[in-house]
Parts: C-alpha cells; sequence; structure tokens
C-alpha cells in the first residue's frame, strides 16, 4: 500500500516495469492461446483477474478483466488508474504483475457479489511510462517521476477509455449500454473529460459513451481544455459524480466545475446531472486508507467507506 503521496523511484519503477511488461505479455499470449470465450482460460475466477490487450489506433493497450460467472449480458465498469499506475511492484515467483490493492479490490468486489464485468485499463506500461506520483520534495526531484506529466490524461487516456468501452462491447457477455467509467486521481480527471459532451477531445465511439461516471479526487482545471472552472464550457452527456477529501487541495475548482455545469443544463431532466461529495477531514487519496496505519486518520476511513458506498449505489442502479 503507497503512502498519501504514493512516491516511487525512477529507476526501481523502470525496472519493475520491463519485468512486468515482459511476464504481462508471456501471459497474454498464453491466455489468447487458450481462449476461446469468456471462461474459456480454465481461470477461476473468483481469485484470479485474466490480463487483456486491445487496440487504440497503432497503441496496444493491456489491462486487467473480472468476469462474474454465468452466461450474461453483465453490467459493466472500466476503471482507470492514478498516478500510482495499474500495477504493484512485481515479486520474485510472481507469475503475472500483481494489481494495485485498490484496483484489485474494485476488481474483485464488483465482479462478485455485484455481477459487473470490470476492465480496469493500464495507461502506462504499453507506453513504457513508470508509474510515480512525484514528490514536494527539491532532494527527490530528480530521482521521483510524477507520471502524469509523461502522458495527457484529457486526451490519450480518453481515448484509451473508449478503446477500453470497444473492446467490451465486443463481448458477448458484455451488455454495452450499461457501462460505467470510474477513476482516481489523473483517471478522474480522464474520467471528467471522456464524460465531456462540449469540445470532445476524442471522438465518442459509434454507439455512444459511458451510461455513468465517477471520478474520485481529480483536477477539475483539466489542463485548461474545457475553458476555465468557473466560466468554462465542460458539461457531461451523462451523469457524473465526483468525489473529494476536503483537505485535498488539488480540489480547487471542483465546487465551481460542478456548478458551472448545472449553469449550462447538466440536471437529471435532461439526464446528464452532476454532483460533487467532499468529505470532511479526508486527505486526497482517502480510499486508499488502511487501518492500523498512522498516515490515515479515522476521517480519511470514514471517506473511503462513504465513498465505497456511494460507487456501489450508482453501479447498481446502471441500466441498460
Amino acid at each position: 500500500m503507497t503512502s498519501p503521496t504514493g512516491t516511487r523511484g525512477v529507476a526501481t519503477a523502470a525496472v519493475t516495469r520491463r519485468l512486468g511488461a515482459a511476464l504481462l505479455l508471456a501471459a497474454l499470449a498464453a491466455c489468447d492461446a487458450a481462449r476461446t470465450m469468456r471462461g474459456g482460460t480454465g481461470l477461476d475466477f473468483s481469485t484470479v483477474d485474466e490480463p487483456v490487450s486491445f487496440p487504440n489506433g497503432a497503441l496496444t493497450i493491456t489491462g486487467r478483466l473480472f468476469v462474474p460467472e454465468g452466461p450474461g449480458p453483465f453490467r459493466a465498469a472500466i476503471v482507470l488508474h492514478g498516478c500510482e499506475g495499474m500495477l504493484q511492484d512485481s515479486v520474485v515467483g510472481d507469475t503475472l504483475p500483481r494489481l494495485d490493492d485498490t484496483l484489485a479490490f474494485w476488481g474483485r468486489t464488483l465482479r462478485e457479489p455485484e455481477g459487473l464485468v470490470v476492465l480496469i485499463v493500464d495507461s502506462y506500461t504499453p507506453r513504457q511510462i513508470p508509474a510515480g506520483c512525484g514528490t514536494t520534495d527539491t532532494l527527490l526531484q530528480d530521482s521521483i517521476v510524477n507520471a502524469d506529466t509523461l502522458i495527457n490524461e484529457v486526451t490519450d487516456r480518453v481515448s484509451d477509455a473508449f478503446a477500453a468501452l470497444e473492446f467490451l462491447r465486443g463481448k458477448s457477455y458484455v451488455d454495452g449500454n450499461a457501462v460505467g467509467l470510474f477513476g482516481f486521481g489523473s483517471g478522474g480527471s480522464a474520467t471528467l473529460s471522456a464524460m465531456a459532451k462540449n469540445d470532445l477531445p476524442v471522438a465518442l465511439p459509434a454507439q455512444g459513451g459511458f451510461r455513468t461516471a465517477v471520478a474520485f479526487y481529480p483536477d477539475c482545471k483539466l489542463r485548461g481544455r474545457y475553458g476555465s472552472t468557473t466560466a468554462g464550457n465542460w458539461l457531461p452527456y451523462g451523469p457524473t459524480h465526483l468525489l473529494h477529501g476536503a483537505l485535498d487541495t488539488l480540489q480547487a475548482g471542483c465546487v465551481e466545475r460542478v456548478a458551472r455545469a448545472a449553469q449550462l443544463g447538466a440536471d437529471s431532466a435532461s439526464l446528464n446531472p452532476v454532483a460533487i461529495t467532499s468529505f470532511a477531514g479526508a486527505k486526497r487519496g482517502f480510499d486508499r486508507a488502511v487501518e492500523n496505519d498512522a498516515a490515515w486518520t479515522a476521517a480519511d476511513r470514514a471517506a473511503r467507506d462513504q465513498a465505497r458506498q456511494i460507487l456501489l449505489d450508482i453501479l447498481r442502479a446502471l441500466q441498460p
């Protein structure tokens, strides 16, 4: 589990990513050779996630797929990681790089007992970007990378999300009209951009975009793509909910962004309501709060639990 800052060294991360990429490609080849349809790998879907790949233009994006038992069609959710990346550091003996704990929690929880297909998208490994969240310590600036400076979450990661959506819609066991999106940090910013009705940076898939979305602590400035938070043109085409810790300084402008979207016509009558929940006393990354760790407070853990319930309620209401 990472600390609230989620820092990692470039050298360690780079070696880990090279090892992880090699292991992942080997696993993909083995899975592709064995799989004919969902479940064809013989994997135990109660405990194992499946490595997958899909095209995004000339780039091949990788991810992890969780599929419930049964014939479907199932509702689905696509998940966008934050600066920590999709993977943990690999451990000697691992046959497949391990998922980040928080992402693994959501994959397993939403698959069983919630009955959703879950696709976690890795935007870093295919681009050879070492995961890391940077640091404010000037003595470490040269050895810690902020991965978010190496990829544009408002454009590149939106294209990954749409490519993942088209990938899922190609599966007979997925209800292509009932796919939600959620993301963390930079993945939350990408989530907001993927839901944009105005000035969408990437063309929507032929069957349209996501039915609903949840953004955990996004940077609501969105790189200026949609203008200012108070007078810009960001307007979601579907229901969108933002979740923030009240002590997170990077949440500046999110309340204004939501209010501006309401001025532009975001509401329940138009089927594109937008809302924000700010958790008192909680820091950034509150969803990663663990027990018996002094880095996290009771307020962080309470926010984690409340946010989980909000997301579950939204995805449970997901209908075609």
